[in-house]
């Protein structure tokens, strides 16, 4: 998978053997990270933080662009399966690569804010929207969720149709609509 910093200024591309950061401007590496990847890296932080999902560890590592060095490493109750940031930076959302619940954690302190329950079944995919305050979820039970992204609280929830092709992907409208 391919990411952008925020300021556009970085890439991060993932593969099998962890992530490679390019600097945009002459598609030089900056930095590799050898890590086993369950799933795409994402921009935390201000834009120099990656936040790497770890394939065959629990958990989710952080690693500082300036330096290259591992600044944390937070360590979930699942195998994640991918990972989402909120557009300011300051929230990371976890997705269990099986069954499970996906967990919101703040980046400023690293620790778990609230969990989000109400699917049956897996959850391939979640999304902040561009404003931050609510998050989008899609499960194999075939329904989208929407959540109150500061207290997990459901806002809405709608039946995709046939259970039988429940949805992958979801994304919110760059006007949150």
């Amino acid at each position: 998978s391919l990411h952008f910093s925020p300021d556009e200024r970085f890439l991060a591309c993932t593969a099998g053997f962890g992530v490679v950061v390019y600097e945009t401007s002459a598609f030089k590496p900056v930095n590799t990270y050898r890590v086993p990847t369950s799933a795409g890296a994402v921009w935390g932080g201000d834009g120099t933080i990656l936040c790497v999902p770890l394939g065959q560890e629990i958990g989710v590592r952080l690693f500082s662009i300036r330096s290259g060095n591992e600044v944390a490493w937070l360590r979930t109750q699942h195998e994640v399966g991918n990972v989402r940031c909120s557009a300011d930076g300051s929230t990371l959302m976890t997705l269990p690569l099986s069954v499970g619940e996906p967990t919101v954690v703040r980046l400023v302190d690293t620790h778990e804010r609230v969990r989000l329950t109400g699917h049956t079944g897996g959850v391939p995919c979640v999304e902040f929207s561009p404003d931050g305050t609510k998050i989008a979820s899609t499960g194999k039970d075939g329904t989208i969720r929407i959540w109150e992204a500061l207290t997990g609280n459901p806002l809405q929830v709608w039946a995709i149709g046939d259970r039988s092709l429940p949805g992958q992907t979801v994304a919110f409208s760059p006007d949150d609509r």
